[in-house]
């Protein structure tokens, strides 16, 4: 019996004995394998600010932006600017050498870059430290198509952040390229609550990868018109800015020694730059150029174009590009220049940064008659200017428009139709108005308006609280309306078809309520903004989605609606460009001009359509798109925030 014991404990003994052995072989094969391949262990990334890989998860990326009040040289600048290098330490906002009252997230000029992965999931926690001032933040660029209720548009897809509290934003960047973030509101842009949003590719799927060496995220250019007063009121439009900064810097001729943004580039290397324009006080877009250096466009608002040589860049507000530098020049520093056009305002506005080439010993970059002889003497360059405007110096050899550059990838098959499911027109004008405020002596006012209604806000979010929308509140076509809105084959909603609240005692026909648009889900459209008011700063923004810019035209004057509606019908509005055109969300509509763009909606929600220069929230041009019912939304979660009015009850205490 004990025999029997002894053999079984040694049995046992043998059987751990050889598993032992073979782990440990196993280690040791595991280890040498992975010495003779040089294994190093993965790197362990603190953000989400790292090198991306197509077979790499996606990060949950977290961060927090505070909203709050703030200063222009304050008291973390130190000595700034009489010693430069104070104005470079952390939370001094240097501008131009110039004190003010501004607004910021995380105490700096611009915001923090937020930079990603595409596919990244973005948590990210807005606290409005801002007082009595409501907020809300948009990511431009991203489709939001998993979470539509994250979009960042105030009584549309969420409530404004009330003062002292916390919104938690969360969402994939699932849109690759250059972005921006920026609060809703234009008059915290101009402030300062704005940055730029970076979501990169792996190399593997970026289609421009072969075209450079370099993708440096300190190659961000963030372009702001800057102003020595804050935003003033709506009612008075916007104060003509003083200067245009890079990244929240720049100087003033004859003004403080603060110092310039400086990019630094390696001697023979070829360097991506990401460029957005952030707008700011002004609303004249900004054109970018190097000197010496011809730049190699490759995208513009984050979707690859077919690669183009140019000069100079021009971008309007809430616009982007993506350029190849060669550095290939002399070992020196070079100007980067910025200038608004000699149209646009009395006067050009300017502002510069430095581009530095590692190893040289020049502090101030190079004259400009210096660098332009070098600019003249490369071989086979053509001087060609490229702009966003669509009809603006078209046809031109020196220029460049957006309509005459090429996407990389054809459009998608079901927009190559003449015509389309949808067809929206919508003409954008001014009524007159006499004001009959006490003390004003019955001044007039201009009221703007589209297809005759002036925008507004509801009291509660249209996505996540539609219920609480009052129709009286909403001008939008129904299901019993004698248009097409509903069936959906041409012209959404005419003026007398819609419910709209009227002012007391207006005589115009001009609604002022919620302009609202439907449109089928999965279906065709194609949008016709037309400029009847001669507007110099008409900039639209779409939500939730990209657009081919398939034509534009200039005409001049004031065009009717039914004359356009005429052209169009006899094929002799413009040509459109079915093939090639470029993607965008961001257009120029041209003064007195028409522009059209299409897309496939297939992205259910409410979505702006958002006039970029209104001084605050709106000033009466914006749209809202409701893409197919309330029951193809992805509703919001269980305890998203909700408001709206309150209205107390029905008696009161005695």
């Amino acid at each position: 019996m004990r025999s029997t014991k002894n053999s079984d404990y040694m049995m046992m003994l043998a059987t751990y004995g050889l598993r032992f052995l073979v782990v440990v072989f196993m280690i040791a094969a595991a280890a040498t394998f992975l010495h003779v391949n040089n294994y190093r262990p993965k790197q362990i990334f603190l953000s989400c600010d790292r090198p991306c890989h197509h077979l790499d998860w996606p990060m949950i990326c977290r961060l927090k932006l505070t909203l709050e009040v703030f200063q222009s040289l304050s008291k973390s600048c130190g000595d700034c600017p009489q010693n430069e290098t104070a104005c470079l330490t952390k939370h001094c906002v240097s501008a131009d050498g110039h004190r003010r009252g501004i607004l910021t997230a995380n105490r700096q000029l611009p915001g923090p870059t937020i930079q990603v992965c595409e596919n990244d999931i973005l948590v990210v926690d807005v606290i409005n430290r801002l007082p009595g001032k409501a907020a809300a933040v948009h990511w431009r660029g991203q489709s939001q198509i998993e979470s539509p209720y994250m979009d960042g548009a105030p009584l549309v897809t969420q409530c404004p952040i009330p003062s002292y509290t916390t919104f938690q934003y969360k969402f994939r960047a699932s849109v690759a390229g250059t972005h921006l973030w920026h609060s809703h509101a234009g008059a915290d842009v101009s402030n300062g609550v704005f940055g730029a949003l970076i979501v990169k590719q792996a190399d593997i799927r970026d289609p421009h990868r072969p075209l450079y060496d370099i993708d440096d995220p300190n190659h961000v250019v963030l372009l702001s018109h800057w102003q020595h007063l804050p935003e003033i009121a709506l009612t008075e439009g916007h104060v003509k800015p003083a200067i245009l900064l890079v990244n929240g810097r720049g100087r003033q001729s004859n003004g403080p020694n603060v110092p310039y943004t400086r990019f630094t580039v390696i001697p023979g290397r070829r360097h991506r730059f990401r460029v957005a324009n952030a707008g700011g006080a002004g609303t004249c877009p900004i054109t970018i150029s190097i000197d010496a250096h011809p730049i190699l466009l490759i995208a513009l608002d984050g979707h690859p174009v077919e690669p183009r040589q140019v000069t100079s860049i021009t971008l309007a507000k809430g616009e982007r590009a993506d350029f190849i530098l060669k550095a290939n020049k002399a070992i020196a520093s070079y100007w980067m220049n910025l200038h608004t056009s000699k149209e646009c305002g009395t006067k050009p506005i300017n502002g510069a940064a430095i581009l530095r080439y590692k190893g040289s010993t020049t502090k101030e970059p190079q004259s400009v008659t210096e660098t332009t002889d070098q600019l003249e003497v490369e071989e086979s360059m053509r001087r060609l200017a490229m702009t966003t405007n669509p009809a603006e110096k078209c046809g031109n050899p020196e220029n460049l428009c957006v309509t005459e550059i090429q996407s990389l990838r054809k459009m998608p098959t079901v927009l190559r139709a003449p015509k389309t499911d949808v067809t929206i027109r919508l003409p954008i004008n001014y009524k007159m108005q006499t004001n009959d405020i006490v003390g004003n002596s019955g001044a007039e006012m201009r009221i703007l308006n589209v297809n005759n209604v002036t925008f507004t806000y509801p009291s509660s979010p249209l996505l996540t609280q539609g219920t609480d929308v009052t129709e009286e509140t909403l001008c939008s076509s129904t299901s019993d309306d004698n248009d097409d809105a509903r069936n959906e084959n041409n012209e959404t909603a005419s003026l007398s078809s819609r419910r709209c609240r009227r002012g007391d005692g207006l005589a115009s026909d001009t609604c002022e309520c919620v302009h609202v648009r439907y449109v089928p889900l999965g279906a065709t459209v194609e949008i016709i903004l037309l400029d009847q008011g001669g507007f110099d700063d008409l900039v639209y923004h779409l939500h939730g989605y990209s657009f081919y810019v398939v034509g534009a035209r200039k005409f001049g004057r004031s065009l009717p609606l039914q004359e356009l509606k005429d052209l169009d019908e006899k094929g002799q509005l413009f040509p459109r460009n079915l093939d090639c055109t470029v993607a965008k969300d961001t257009v120029v509509v041209p003064k007195f001009g028409a522009v059209a763009l299409r897309f496939k909606a297939d992205n259910p929600g409410y979505w702006m359509l958002r006039d970029e220069h209104a001084a605050e929230w709106t000033r009466g041009l914006d749209v809202v798109l409701q893409v197919g019912e309330t029951s193809d939304m992805v509703p919001a979660p269980q305890d998203f925030p909700k408001c709206g009015s309150f209205v107390g009850p029905d008696y009161f205490l005695i």
